[in-house]
């Protein structure tokens, strides 16, 4: 039987359902991507504003990682604003807190024209966390998504952590993750000077990028 997991993430109030997501057991390789940040013109609402788009998706490609497994991720700025990516809800021990990706805190913002490279190993409960701008409101303009941690099925290296997700895994046909978010019609750098809310401000969200 097929295994399905569904996966909700709503990223404005930061809330997150648990989910655990069960593969064949295997060694823990490296998982590397690639988020090129770009800034286009959408409308997930009908509303056309500027908005942070990754590797040409409003909000990004959901990434994956084996719980003790390395993910290595490097971003490249093709937008003319600063911005960094912070990886919400990620345990960052052992030098991994310089990847925690919140500027002027943890790293130099990456400017228009600059890659950094994050390189961090995942070591704690699996399911689902998110990513999401740490600049100058980056995540109201859109840089966000959602990554997910499997648990780790291999005896040799999973722990409590492993055992417990696995043990509350159930049959599932399909997996769908729906990625919840907050949508404003004024940028994020208006938003953040402004101190949210603005009232009277539009104020909508976006269900997967599209209209909620």
């Amino acid at each position: 039987m097929q295994q399905l997991g569904v996966v909700v993430g709503c990223l404005g109030a930061c809330l997150v359902i648990f989910s655990c997501l069960s593969k064949g057991a295997q060694a823990v390789p490296d998982v590397e991507y690639s988020l090129n940040i770009t800034r286009e013109w959408v409308h997930p609402d009908g509303y056309w504003r500027q908005a942070l788009v990754i590797n040409g998706e409003l909000h990004g490609p959901t990434l994956r990682v084996t719980n003790h497994g390395r993910i290595i991720v490097t971003v490249t700025n093709l937008s003319p604003q600063p911005l960094s990516v912070h990886w919400h809800g990620i345990e960052q021990f052992g030098g991994g807190q310089w990847y925690d990706g919140v500027s002027e805190g943890t790293q130099c913002p990456i400017y228009a024209g600059e890659t950094m490279v994050y390189n961090f190993t995942v070591d704690q409960e699996p399911g689902m966390m998110t990513y999401h701008g740490h600049c100058y409101a980056n995540e109201a303009d859109g840089l966000a998504g959602i990554l997910v941690i499997d648990p780790n099925e291999d005896p040799d290296e999973q722990d409590e952590k492993d055992v417990l997700a696995l043990s509350q895994t159930t049959d599932w046909d399909e997996e769908i993750i729906v990625n919840l978010h907050d949508w404003y019609h004024q940028t994020g750098a208006t938003l953040a000077q402004a101190a949210i809310p603005i009232p009277g401000e539009e104020y909508q969200a976006t269900n997967n990028g599209k209209p909620y």
